[in-house]
């Protein structure tokens, strides 16, 4: 989980953070507003089986914003760190605004493939939205955060 509150806005300290909603602010249409972060998988995670990056947002009229993540993943345990960067698109909203300001997780179309990744791997992460959406404005940002399966037997947690 990364919370609005922990993550790091990079050397411009963009996107904004709104101190009255406590979230931060990814503008319409900029692409160069990117929150950075480093996930390290649990050592519960089921290896290699399927994760799913997605977004905690709060909207406040119709449209659909949409998160791209670009990524590096790596196991800790000797690998070549990529040279470059993956992108997993966020596209799909859990609930569908009608009135004042709705809680919605904004999340890709399949889950993003863990196909040789171990315990512990290291996914290094930029967050940005993208440009021509579709949404109007700033997009209230909460949260980033992995949903993935849990071994329950055999791992010392």
């Amino acid at each position: 989980r990364f919370p609005a509150t922990l993550i790091r806005q990079g050397v411009t300290t963009k996107p904004d953070f709104d101190t009255t909603n406590l979230a931060l602010l990814f503008p319409e249409n900029d692409e160069t507003e990117i929150a950075y972060m480093i996930a390290q998988m649990p050592h519960a995670w089921k290896e290699a089986s399927p994760v799913n990056p997605h977004v905690h947002v709060r909207l406040t009229q119709a449209g659909q914003p949409v998160f791209v993540m670009e990524y590096k993943w790596y196991n800790p345990s000797g690998d070549t760190v990529p040279t470059t960067w993956s992108e997993y698109r966020m596209t799909a909203n859990t609930a569908t605004w009608s009135t004042g300001t709705l809680s919605n997780m904004i999340y890709g179309a399949e889950p993003l493939d863990a196909t040789g990744k171990e315990e512990s791997s290291i996914l290094l992460i930029k967050l940005y939205r993208e440009t021509g959406d579709g949404y109007s404005g700033d997009v209230l940002f909460d949260e980033f955060d992995i949903h993935h399966l849990v071994e329950k037997f055999g791992k010392d947690v």
